[in-house]
């Protein structure tokens, strides 16, 4: 698989250089970028957590503010971004600078290689990354699976199934992707069998949102 120079800039390609550390884009953003998105944040995978606590600080060299946090991912933003929506708007910047995402995803715990990072990923579709150097990594089906538009469940995600990863599904099946019932199952251990349709499936991961956000709060 290989991308434009827009492409590359638009996932952050040209951004990561600014680290001192290797590192990779991973995930929604390139798949964002594929399918005619820009996306919104911009995922980027150190190999450790002294070369992330390192990214932090570049990154507030450059600008960025920490946003939130996560036990495995610092959330930062920039003071000062350009609003892009769609591919193309990348090149209205001026020439000779290198776009800055308004988000950033400074993440770390999921591996030392772009090989066991990937096989954290939980879904095929998310399963793709990009190094410095411009090599690229993919999940064996992800061309296959991005084709035809549906999810397939691989990896061992940290959070495997956090309401952060529900709302993952739920976007991609809001933009049209779709899930099989052995799929879910695999997602969903002791899945109900009335979950049939990708609706139902919708409504199983909303109410489980919900549900898990009152328990904590009861706690």
């Amino acid at each position: 698989m290989t991308f434009t120079d827009e492409q590359l800039e638009i996932i952050g390609h040209n951004f990561i250089q600014n680290f001192d550390t290797d590192c990779c884009v991973v995930g929604g953003s390139i798949l964002s970028t594929l399918r005619g998105f820009y996306p919104k944040d911009i995922d980027i995978c150190f190999y450790s957590r002294e070369d992330r606590d390192a990214a932090v600080k570049k990154a507030k060299s450059l600008n960025y503010r920490i946003y939130t946090a996560a036990p495995i991912s610092i959330r930062m933003e920039a003071k000062e971004f350009s609003a892009e929506t769609s591919i193309g708007k990348a090149n209205e910047s001026k020439a000779g600078t290198v776009h800055r995402p308004r988000f950033i995803d400074l993440v770390t715990g999921l591996g030392n290689s772009m090989e066991s990072i990937l096989e954290k990923h939980g879904f095929s579709i998310m399963s793709i990354a990009v190094d410095k150097g411009g090599t690229v990594k993919i999940h064996e089906k992800f061309e296959e699976d991005l084709e035809n538009g549906i999810i397939r469940v691989v990896g061992d995600h940290p959070n495997k199934f956090h309401p952060n990863r529900a709302r993952v599904l739920m976007k991609y099946l809001a933009k049209g992707f779709t899930i099989d019932n052995a799929e879910f199952a695999k997602y969903i251990p002791g899945k109900p069998d009335n979950i049939t349709s990708t609706e139902d499936v919708m409504d199983w991961l909303a109410d489980f949102i919900v549900g898990y956000g009152m328990n904590n709060n009861k706690k």
